[in-house]
């Protein structure tokens, strides 16, 4: 038993002990390095130079800025309301006019309720705004808000003309 264990310590002993590199090890692993790296370098110039930034024509600028105003004279502004819509909207109106005049007869007692049917629309409109809306500190603080993020949409954006 004590043979197994003799051996056994001296395999271990003579796997411990660490090979020795030779003296020029690192100069080897440094010049195939430099090799790969100049064999890139060569790879990345022949690549660049068969892509090369070719210069453009004289009127280049010019052709461009011609495309550009061309483009931007055939925008044609089309409103948020069309036409139709507005047509009936005013179509609309003109009928509840001619509609109401055409009920209204020279008694006064008509016209007392067309104005009280007048009133009850108007004061659909009319309503009171809490304290707090109609407060100034509010309304300073809106403005204060709205400055900081239009300051700050200008600064992001880095214009200021």
């Amino acid at each position: 038993m004590q043979e197994k264990n003799k051996n056994i310590d001296k395999f271990i002993r003579d796997g411990m002990n660490l090979e020795s590199a030779s003296l020029d090890f690192s100069n080897k692993i440094m010049s195939q390095i430099h090799v790969a790296e100049t064999e890139k370098e060569k790879a990345l110039s022949t690549i660049l130079q068969k892509y090369t930034h070719e210069e453009p024509s004289v009127y280049f600028a010019q052709n461009i800025l011609s495309k550009i105003e061309m483009s931007a004279s055939s925008t044609k502004y089309e409103p948020i309301i069309s036409k139709k819509v507005w047509y009936f909207v005013i179509t609309f109106l003109l009928a509840i006019m001619i509609y109401v005049a055409s009920f209204i007869e020279e008694t006064s007692s008509q016209l007392k309720i067309v104005n009280e049917n007048i009133h009850k629309i108007g004061d659909l409109f009319l309503f009171e705004l809490p304290e707090i809306i109609s407060s100034p500190v509010l309304a300073l603080s809106l403005f204060a808000l709205s400055s900081l993020l239009f300051l700050d949409y200008f600064f992001q954006n880095r214009k200021f003309s």
